[in-house]
């Protein structure tokens, strides 16, 4: 069975301010609610959101997170109902 939303989250972007892939985003259609955490290496949340159309910029306590994987969930509802929740990894590099 085929889901009834897309989904596209990249896996790695540079949040250095040099005004190129500093954000990362998730695109999407068909999603009409989204909770995205990303959490650090020991499992702390260092970022969440509910708004469908957040971003993140690689701050965490007023700083740039280190370069590393950042383990992600996101759980979504589609426009037919469905709910499902998506693992991951964001990469971080300078």
């Amino acid at each position: 069975m085929r889901d009834d939303f897309t989904l596209y989250i990249p896996n790695s972007f540079t949040p250095n301010q040099d005004n190129t892939n500093d954000e990362l985003r998730i695109y999407h259609n068909g999603i009409v609610n989204l909770e995205w955490t990303i959490f650090n290496r020991w499992g702390e949340e260092i970022f969440y959101s509910e708004d469908l159309n957040s971003s993140w910029n690689g701050i965490h306590n007023n700083k740039v997170v280190p370069n590393g994987s950042y383990p992600y969930k996101i759980r979504i509802k589609s426009t037919n109902g469905k709910i499902k929740e998506i693992f991951g990894h964001i990469n971080v590099i300078d």
